[in-house]
Parts: C-alpha cells; structure tokens; sequence
C-alpha cells in the first residue's frame, strides 16, 4: 500500500510538472499589444502615424532620402519591429532597413509626450538610397 501510494504520488507530481512546462505561448509575441486606429488614405492603407529617419548620420553627405511605410511595432522603450510592407520590397532595401532598426530607438522625448506611441502601427520609415551597401 505504500509502495502504491508512493507512485500515485510520483504520477501526480510528474504529471503537474509536465503541464505547467507545456503551457502554449502565443503565437504572435506582439498579440498583446495595442493597434493604433488611424485614418485610412484614399489607396486603401491607414496614414501613417510618424516619420523615423532610421539611418541619418549628419557626418554624412547625402543628395535625395527615400520614404517607405510599414505596419510596425514600437515597444515601450522605442524599439521598432517591422511587421510587414505596405508595398514589396527588394530583398536588398529590406534586410538595410532591419539591419538599421536593430540600432535604432525612438527618441525618449518623442515617447514621453506621446507623440508616438508603443504598439501596431503604421509608420514611414524615411532612409538614404546612396548609404545602401
């Protein structure tokens, strides 16, 4: 009888610990957070909430920026994710633009006065054409 109730006992504690480590996570890690409503524009797309220049140096000189909006994600401390293109993308003009938001945070000032705000939305992300390696 104590060898039996012993093994209920060791079932029961596996059986909690294999749960409780198998819980599910969501599937997107951004589900959480909240979409911000915008107007939609006359092509369809809600306007985009900001402009971050995500490669200015003002060492550099440059002659003309480009412009391209993307749904993003900005979380509370600037970090910007992009989502997905309004519009396809070179697969060069793509890996850039991740490759500078990795570096890239949204200026404190601009988050405390809630100019712009952590969550889903859709932004322009402004760059320079000839700084593309």
């Amino acid at each position: 009888m104590k060898h039996f109730l012993l093994l209920c006992l060791f079932l029961t504690g596996i059986s909690f610990l294999t749960g409780s480590c198998l819980q599910k996570k969501p599937a997107d890690p951004f589900a959480q957070s909240p979409t911000i409503e915008t107007p939609i524009t006359d092509d369809g797309l809600p306007k985009a909430t900001a402009i971050a220049w995500v490669d200015y140096n003002k060492e550099k000189k440059w002659s003309f920026v480009r412009t391209v909006k993307a749904h993003v994600h900005v979380d509370k401390y600037g970090k910007i994710t992009i989502l997905e293109f309004t519009k396809k993308q070179s697969v060069i003009l793509e890996n850039y633009l991740r490759k500078c938001l990795k570096v890239y945070r949204v200026p404190q000032p601009l988050l405390e006065g809630n100019y712009i705000k952590p969550g889903k939305q859709y932004m322009q992300l402004r760059y320079v054409p000839e700084w593309i390696k």
